[in-house]
């Protein structure tokens, strides 16, 4: 049984017009005489968070850490400005503009990033309290607290009680339900009454925790070669992009989603550097992973003021089948060569991951020079091919022939299906 209904194109529930229009006016931030130096390194124990106080609200792997993004902002943000992050993951850009009292948007394509991204919309809600309780209420209705018996009481038809409590609740409310379901992680957790109440608990800690703000925040899920956003509105953009032969983002939470109705294998096709429609020959994918951030570019250009900041945080590299490739020389050369962006500054940052290993990050700042290219296509081939040609340096011998087979076919290689949200849903059981 799914949970969840097939929403509207481009807008999550509850129905509404796809994501608001900023109000143009001129370049914001000011005198640029008081502008914040974007040429400006920011401190290496800043980007290294050596002193780490803060952790993500979310679990989700590969995310921002929210004391970065505070960095980054503060030392680069202007003063009012629209902040984009196309690449949204779990929201954590979204949650630090809400701090800053900053107009956000954000696009994700992977279903259960973007569910628990919408609850930072909550942000721009004062009073949340109604909400809450008519979620706790339905919840106590259908899960009571069982004083007397164990906790390792399974709940059988939980599905079937949580689709009773989504029809009594308001839109804003099943935005609560959907990130709950989420965060049960259902196949990797026991669902039991105690257990569904526990997250409930944690989850609205969170939301009561949120800041206020009256300047929009809001999440959209959408592909960010294709955004829903007019020309020329956006004056600070920072995201991580996916890097080549990415982690496959939608096992995180998989089994949550597809109860709520969601065919993550299909919306799986559109991710950016995963190798899943590759695996006879993953070097296909270097060239993928350059047509994709290629038009992605192209993308945020056309969305991007003149002069707009534009930051993205990328792993350095990435390892296809014994070869180095390295994500953000790739990202470097397709922002300038195409003349849509000129580089600004670019920094480094090291840090270990939970395994113990040393993970190095680039921080590649550009500024927008207000021009969109359309033959962004043939500079990603000629990009993709010598980075592969390249590659011919430290390819195993097993590998060599898949390696050539790759640059051979250059230009035949299609870029990544771009994500249709309307046929991505299961058909609803009701």
């Amino acid at each position: 049984m799914h949970l969840g209904s097939p929403p509207t194109p481009l807008t999550p529930n509850p129905p509404n017009p796809q994501p608001p229009t900023p109000n143009p006016q001129p370049l914001r931030g000011g005198d640029k005489q008081v502008l914040k130096d974007f040429a400006k390194p920011i401190c290496q124990q800043l980007l290294n968070i050596a002193d780490k106080k803060r952790a993500n609200l979310f679990a989700w792997r590969g995310q921002f850490s929210p004391q970065l993004v505070e960095a980054i902002m503060s030392a680069y943000c202007l003063p009012n400005s629209v902040i984009l992050d196309p690449f949204l993951g779990s929201g954590t850009v979204l949650l630090e503009a809400g701090n800053l009292s900053l107009e956000a948007y954000g696009f994700e394509l992977n279903p259960a990033a973007w569910m628990l991204s919408k609850t930072y919309e909550f942000i721009n809600q004062g009073s949340r309290d109604y909400l809450l309780k008519q979620l706790r209420e339905n919840l106590e209705l259908e899960f009571p607290f069982r004083i007397l018996t164990s906790w390792e009481t399974l709940v059988l038809d939980w599905e079937q009680k949580v689709k009773q409590i989504r029809d009594r609740l308001d839109p804003d409310a099943e935005i609560l339900l959907n990130a709950l379901i989420i965060l049960l992680d259902v196949g990797n957790n026991p669902i039991t009454n105690e257990f569904i109440q526990s997250k409930f608990f944690q989850l609205a800690k969170l939301i009561e925790n949120l800041p206020y703000s009256e300047k929009k925040i809001a999440a959209h899920l959408g592909d960010a070669r294709v955004l829903p956003l007019p020309d020329n509105q956006i004056d600070f953009i920072l995201t991580s992009p996916p890097y080549i032969n990415v982690f496959n983002y939608h096992q995180n939470y998989r089994q949550s989603a597809e109860c709520l109705g969601w065919d993550l294998l299909k919306i799986a096709k559109s991710e950016i550097g995963n190798n899943r429609a590759n695996r006879g020959n993953r070097f296909y994918t270097v060239v993928q992973y350059c047509l994709d951030m290629a038009e992605t570019l192209r993308e945020l250009a056309r969305v991007c003021r003149s002069e707009a900041r534009v930051i993205f945080v990328v792993g350095w590299e990435s390892q296809v089948m014994g070869v180095p490739f390295y994500n953000a020389d790739i990202i470097e050369r397709l922002a300038t060569e195409s003349g849509m962006y000129k580089k600004v500054l670019r920094q480094k940052r090291e840090f270990k991951n939970k395994f113990g290993k040393r993970i190095r990050e680039d921080l590649l700042n550009f500024s927008n020079c207000d021009i969109v290219r359309e033959g962004t296509e043939q500079l990603a081939r000629e990009v993709a091919a010598e980075v592969l040609k390249m590659g011919r340096t430290f390819v195993p011998l097993k590998n060599r022939e898949y390696l050539e087979s790759a640059i051979e076919r250059v230009p035949a290689i299609s870029s990544t299906p771009k994500l249709d949200r309307n046929c991505c849903l299961y058909q609803t059981i009701n």
